[in-house]
């Protein structure tokens, strides 16, 4: 690809360097290798006009580029991630015949491997565009589709990637570059040893490399997705950059009337759009005159801002409430309830980017609270529910969805079904038809980053629909870095509430609670194990604890519970009675005074 005119940014020597931005083909580290990073996305001079005047590219919106599609590979688990890559990269050359050759492989120096594919293999002009890292995202997120271990965050527009054999000061060894052949037939170890010293292994050049038939399609697809609107923009975007690289004598002044109009749009202000087209004025031959060049943005920031003013809408409190009534509507839809209708009721549903903490001992009855209230929701409201059981197999998940269905003990279904293996079909297509939006997955070990990926794969995948509400049983299972139990249980705890914005999806979660509470004990606020981040992070709590009615080894067909709501960002707390059927693990409110 041309580098004509594109600027990238840059951090020599740590992340807190940042703002610096260079032309691409001026980018040198000079001898430099600690913490040295570039942008993933190239820019026009308008960027660097920008941090000129502000000294960020904070708020920088405008038409980017990229010389390569990156993926990044990042887990605690350095072998299981090197053994993803291996799998990632076969399926890409399966799949998308993309020769092996094409690759740049490198270890990121600390906890991940990068697979970078140049830009040339999808597309040999790309054009800029204010969407082009969405573009890039689509494009790996499809590709990368069903792959743990990804990190999706790095397609934001200004990211930053560490640069090739520069040292990562957190573990002391360089990014280096691999072959394909070293990533299968070397160790974690060996890798790390090959680390401690830049290397340097021969590449294919980018002018050998030509577009791939199978990613030219995907870059297709995706730069024109949504494109009855996004061609247009993308046209505008396109002609934008041309209009940047200057204008003739004749068609200065619409290129200027133009370019004030894309800024001010974009959020500049008046000031600073004169001064980002001064730089660019420099350019024409000859420049239009000082006072032209003022007048022309002036202008446009006063048809800028009527326009702007003339699209804001007044409202009496008739049409704010038509508004409201709208949005009653919708939020009806979007919220998720536990089917126990008083906590309901307390709780005011669990909105989407919500998280809803569920606290018990073992053994009172967690995970079938948790599997009670996801049925429950599932068949009230239709939408898909995901569950995450970490710690029970599928086989249990299946047994306890068809006992609380079917109001069966597992030994009947067990039983019945061992007899009659011909029916376990029937059997499950039957459950299937009474619960179709019910989804599991049997992993232990997910990080949340994982969990995210797979909710995104069964909704483009899977069920084709947006979730309603994902369960996860439980958040002693999620896997996370921590120099100790309490700092990975933290970080879990506060990325839960993270990951439901993100996903914008209410999330009902299990948690184990303090050695020192009995089961029949009464629980509160901070009885989360080993951390006291879950009730800083939760927007609700939940409390289940056995209520003493006899001896502790009480045998009756009913377990009775309490219930508490012990956390509750939108109203009052309190408990209520549920029992629990010991035989087919349904669970209903008996009292419902709060």
């Amino acid at each position: 690809m041309s580098y004509f005119e594109l600027y990238c940014e840059t951090a020599i020597g740590g992340l807190n360097n940042r703002n610096v931005v260079i032309p691409v083909k001026d980018f040198r580290l000079n001898g430099l290798r600690n913490e040295c990073y570039r942008s993933v996305f190239l820019f026009g001079p308008e960027l660097k006009t920008w941090v000129d005047k502000t000294d960020s590219v904070t708020e920088f919106t405008g038409p980017h580029t990229a010389d390569a599609v990156p993926f990044d590979f990042d887990g605690e688990n350095l072998s299981a991630v090197k053994a993803e890559v291996e799998k990632f990269i076969g399926y890409l050359t399966e799949t998308y015949e993309i020769p092996l050759d094409y690759f740049r492989l490198s270890f990121s120096g600390n906890k991940g491997f990068h697979v970078v594919i140049p830009i040339e293999a999808f597309v040999s002009d790309p054009k800029p565009s204010i969407h082009f890292a969405q573009i890039v995202k689509a494009i790996a997120g499809e590709m990368s589709q069903g792959f743990s271990f990804v990190d999706s965050s790095i397609y934001e527009s200004k990211r930053l990637l560490r640069v090739l054999n520069t040292v990562n000061l957190k573990s002391g060894l360089h990014k280096i570059p691999l072959t394909f052949s070293e990533l299968q037939s070397l160790t974690v170890d060996e890798i790390k040893e090959l680390a401690k010293e830049p290397r340097e292994i021969e590449a294919l050049a980018t002018s050998e490399i030509s577009p791939v038939e199978s990613l030219s399609a995907l870059w297709a697809k995706w730069y024109s997705h949504d494109f009855r609107e996004r061609k247009k923009t993308e046209r505008h975007d396109s002609d934008i950059f041309q209009l940047l690289r200057g204008a003739e004598q004749g068609s200065r002044n619409d290129a200027a009337i133009k370019l004030a109009g894309t800024y001010l749009a974009a959020g500049l202000n008046e000031s600073l759009t004169l001064a980002t087209l001064e730089a660019w004025n420099k350019q024409n031959n000859p420049p239009l005159p000082q006072g032209e060049l003022e007048g022309v943005v002036h202008g446009a920031f006063q048809r800028y801002k009527k326009e702007s003013t003339e699209a804001v809408r007044v409202y009496d409190l008739r049409d704010a409430g038509k508004v409201y009534a709208e949005f009653i509507g919708s939020m009806k839809k979007a919220k998720a309830h536990t089917g126990f209708e008083t906590v309901d009721k307390k709780l005011r549903g669990i909105m989407p980017g919500e998280s809803l903490c569920v606290l018990g001992k073992t053994s009172v009855g967690k995970s079938a609270f948790l599997q009670n209230a996801g049925i429950n929701y599932a068949k009230s409201s239709g939408r898909p529910v995901l569950f995450f059981s970490m710690e029970m197999p599928i086989t249990s998940v299946f047994e306890r969805a068809a006992q609380i269905e079917f109001e069966l003990s597992g030994y009947e279904i067990e039983n019945d079904l061992t007899r009659n293996t011909g029916d376990i079909q029937g059997f499950a297509e039957m459950l299937f038809s009474k619960i179709p939006n019910f989804y599991c997955i049997e992993k232990n070990g997910l990080t949340l980053e994982a969990i995210e990926s797979l909710v995104r794969y069964a909704e483009e995948n899977v069920y084709h629909d947006k979730t309603g509400l994902v369960l996860i049983d439980y958040l002693g299972l999620v896997k996370s870095s921590g120099k100790d139990i309490y700092e990975q249980v933290s970080k879990v705890a506060r990325g839960m509430k993270d990951l439901a914005k993100s996903l914008g999806v209410p999330i009902i979660f299990l948690s184990q609670v303090n050695r020192n509470y009995s089961a029949f004990e009464e629980l509160q606020i901070d009885a989360a194990r080993d951390s006291g981040a879950v009730d800083e992070a939760s927007d609700f709590i939940l409390g289940l604890w056995r209520e003493q009615v006899g001896s502790e080894d009480d045998t009756s067909p009913e377990m009775r519970l309490k219930l508490g709501i012990l956390k509750n960002r939108r109203g009052g707390l309190g408990k209520i009675t549920v029992e629990m059927e010991r035989r087919t693990l349904r669970m209903k409110e008996v009292d419902g005074q709060i």
